[in-house]
């Protein structure tokens, strides 16, 4: 059960995290990394997947929420992994 409540917080994290990094970076794009063309490229074509229409906002939506949630899940990472080692403990 303990595991099972340990998911549940990861994931509401990781959600809530996401959602306000996309909103501060939709804010202050300027503040914010610029990421290769590819990248784009390649979440465009998962929007081709999603729907065939030329719908700008929703790869602008798409492009700002994956890339938010990879920044957010390396950060969560990072510093789980510090936490643990500076704990004293191995991860698993």
């Amino acid at each position: 059960m303990r595991h099972v409540i340990k998911a549940a917080v990861l994931i509401a994290w990781l959600a809530a995290a996401t959602l306000a990094y996309a909103k501060v970076w939709y804010l202050h794009l300027d503040s914010f990394p610029e990421y290769p063309p590819w990248v784009g490229l390649r979440i465009g074509e998962l929007k081709n997947l999603i729907s065939n229409e030329d719908d700008p906002e929703l790869l602008h939506t798409l492009y700002m929420l994956i890339m938010s949630f990879v920044n957010v899940a390396v950060l969560t990472g990072v510093a789980w992994i510090s936490a643990r080692r500076i704990l004293g403990r191995r991860p698993h």
